[in-house]
């Protein structure tokens, strides 16, 4: 308790456990039926066993994946973001970062040489336009060695919200839906909900001038009927 009284709870989750556990941790200190939190995390573990279990099911090979954040200034995604991309069905990529291990400073180098099978770009969508990825997309495109990618040549680079990954709750396992959908779309699973994910529609060697790359992606998988 505080001096005035207040229940102070500090959280510092590392991995999926430690999110789920301080979720439990945040219903008791707020006086919520045990056995009802208990149940929404216990639901939440489910999900992520059967997504999991999905994607473990499709044949190999499994992709390898690169997640990255602030894509002014790139963070390479760590904590749980590396279990959340096995269960989807993909490889984390060394050397970038360990399960658990806290975000930090992408080091470009580092990930050329890991040349990821799919690139996921974690940032909020832009409102309006085509597409509605952030124009902060395009500062990678003038590092070098973008277009090399095999993840740019093939296409393979999304953008999710940062709501999805990297903000310790429930919508973790959305997140985790999200990642299945673009690493391993025959598990047949479903979007957490529509507009989840952003596709770059560049492929085949394709290129753009770097101030315009935003323009180039939308959502995935796309609308039917279009």
């Amino acid at each position: 308790l505080s001096a005035h009284g207040a229940c102070v709870l500090s959280l510092a989750p590392a991995c999926v456990a430690d999110v789920f556990d301080g979720m439990l941790r945040l219903a008791a200190a707020a006086g919520c039926d045990p056995s009802a939190a208990a149940a929404v995390v216990g639901r939440l573990r489910s999900r992520l066993r059967l997504i999991t279990a999905a994607t473990a099911s499709l044949p190999p090979p499994r992709p390898t994946v690169a997640v990255i954040a602030r894509p002014a200034t790139p963070v390479a995604c760590g904590g749980w973001v590396p279990e959340l991309v096995r269960a989807a069905g993909g490889d984390p990529v060394p050397p970038l970062v360990g399960p658990g291990d806290a975000a930090a400073p992408l080091d470009w180098g580092d990930l050329r040489k890991a040349a990821p099978d799919v690139l996921i770009i974690v940032a909020p969508r832009r409102a309006g336009g085509r597409g509605g990825a952030p124009h902060s997309v395009a500062e990678l495109a003038v590092r070098a060695g973008w277009w090399a990618l095999p993840a740019v040549r093939a296409g393979a680079v999304f953008v999710v919200d940062p709501a999805l990954l990297t903000r310790p709750g429930p919508a973790l396992v959305d997140g985790a839906a999200a990642l299945a959908a673009a690493l391993r779309p025959g598990a047949g699973l479903p979007l957490p909900h529509p507009g989840a994910l952003l596709k770059l529609s560049l492929a085949g060697g394709q290129r753009c001038r770097p101030g315009l790359l935003g323009e180039y992606f939308r959502l995935w998988p796309e609308p039917q009927g279009r």
